[in-house]
């Protein structure tokens, strides 16, 4: 009789524990129904992603601010209206709209992203070097970005794994400025640029110290010059000393370069001193252009260049 009891309160108590065990679980699945629905809802989505923002301006010294966020799980992101302000409170970087199509993330593989498609939207870049200053307010961000990462030193740390297939821009617009150094008022000033109305497509990317990139239908238009950029069609290779333009079709004002152009230089500062600082070797269709995107060079609209179909070397203007 005994055994019995004991026989029956031991399955009591192995059915309670049972049910219990499938409450939990059932309510667990009912939390992560609830959360998976309530994430997919972009009001939902927009809340979290703007608290997130604010972690992050608090932990990097810089104001992050998002407009709205629509996330399809793994697939596609939509974020607008994404403002970041530099150091000074000023707008550093601004994107109305950008959309990423994802090809490649885990959740079991958080370190590896590829983005099939990347476009941006109203994208605008403000940089600057304030007066009295030796660097950009884009170093003091990046540096800044430092303090969002916690690192293990007794853990060897697995590399970031990013890859993008194509970028595309729209309507854009760069702004460029160091305090430190006078304005000119003729040609392009390097040291003080304007440029908007800025579209174009970034394909076959091979990021390194020598950056690689095809761009395709850049137009785009330098504000205190007045040049126009009506299209540029280029397989560009960019390093610390030269700058590569390949497969060029360059369409700039009543100006049309086509086929290749390297400039070689110590370091890019040397563009503000183009005449004397930097070498160029060219293999041009058009032998004739107009100097429109060279600093240094008054009377910009009717100063001319002409070399045969292969040169290298300084430039001599006539």
């Amino acid at each position: 009789m005994e055994k019995e009891q004991s026989i029956n309160y031991f399955k009591v108590i192995g059915k309670a524990i049972l049910k219990i065990v499938l409450a939990l679980i059932l309510l667990l699945l009912v939390v992560f129904a609830v959360v998976f629905v309530a994430i997919r809802y972009p009001g939902v989505q927009t809340k979290v992603a703007q608290k997130a923002a604010e972690y992050i301006s608090r932990t990097i010294d810089h104001e992050v601010t998002i407009g709205r966020v629509d996330i399809e799980f793994f697939s596609n992101v939509i974020l607008e209206q994404v403002k970041v302000l530099d150091y000074r409170g000023e707008e550093l970087f601004y994107v109305g709209r950008a959309e990423a199509d994802i090809s490649l993330f885990s959740i079991f593989q958080p370190n590896t992203l590829g983005i099939a498609t990347l476009e941006l939207q109203e994208p605008r870049a403000n940089l600057v070097q304030y007066e009295g200053t030796d660097s950009l307010n884009l170093s003091t961000f990046i540096t800044s970005l430092g303090n969002l990462i916690t690192k293990d030193t007794t853990k060897a740390s697995q590399p970031f794994e990013f890859s993008i297939d194509e970028l595309i821009i729209k309507n854009g617009a760069f702004t460029y400025d160091d305090f430190n150094r006078p304005r000119t008022d003729y040609g392009i000033d390097y040291f003080h640029l304007g440029i908007d109305s800025i579209s174009a497509r970034f394909t076959e990317f091979e990021p390194g110290d020598t950056l690689k990139v095809r761009v395709t239908d850049l137009t785009a238009f330098e504000r205190p010059s007045g040049i126009q950029l009506h299209n540029l069609d280029v397989l560009m290779t960019y390093a610390s000393t030269f700058w590569e333009w390949d497969e060029l079709d360059l369409r700039v004002n009543e100006s049309n370069v086509q086929e290749y152009i390297r400039f070689d230089y110590n370091r890019f500062g040397n563009f503000s001193d183009f005449i004397d600082s930097v070498t160029m070797t060219a293999r041009v269709k058009d032998s004739r252009y107009i100097l429109v995107i060279l600093p240094s060079l008054p009377h910009r609209s009717k100063t001319t260049m002409r070399m045969p179909t292969s040169h290298r070397g300084s430039l001599k203007v006539v």
